[in-house]
């Protein structure tokens, strides 16, 4: 049941978003060289490889997993999760960072590697209904919080999902 409804809601949303992401396609090619989307092969539920697409905006050589971090793969990849919700605009969050890179792999990563494991522990189907009217809230009303900076002393706090230690 949970598949077919996947499969249902995402058609639509990609329909009905399909004119923002022609803007959006648009914005990228006007604003750097490059493609527009960038295409990768993730790992999937059960060890299993996927191609994903999504519009460009990632580092290069991004892909790396620890063992621990595998098991966020024992699950299907939907279209949001925590860390969506958290992360929103990373760019905010490094702006006032000297190394953004080192920040994003030192404070972000673990943050959102945490977050995607806890919902690895805690998966159903009504907590994926949870997480995407966030989302849709989340898109429909905005952030109405300006997203913190990050400094070589500050930590990411975590404002979705509390942490209680492993």
């Amino acid at each position: 049941m949970k598949r077919p409804i996947d499969l249902i809601c995402s058609g639509l949303g990609l329909i009905v978003l399909s004119p923002v992401f022609g803007v959006l396609a648009l914005w990228i090619k006007l604003d750097s060289s490059g493609p527009i989307f960038y295409r990768g092969v993730r790992v999937g539920r059960h060890g299993k490889a996927f191609r994903m697409f999504k519009f460009r905006s990632m580092v290069q050589n991004a892909d790396i997993y620890s063992p621990e971090q595998k098991r966020v793969l024992s699950v299907r990849p939907g279209i949001t999760d925590y860390a969506s919700l958290r992360f929103q605009d990373e760019g905010k969050l490094l702006a006032g960072s000297s190394d953004p890179d080192k920040d994003y792999l030192e404070k972000i990563h673990p943050e959102k590697m945490r977050l995607s494991l806890e919902y690895v522990r805690k998966q159903s189907f009504w907590l994926d209904c949870e997480i995407l009217a966030r989302t849709l809230v989340a898109v429909v009303v905005g952030s109405r919080r300006r997203a913190p900076r990050i400094n070589a002393e500050s930590n990411v706090p975590t404002e979705i999902v509390p942490h209680h230690g492993n």
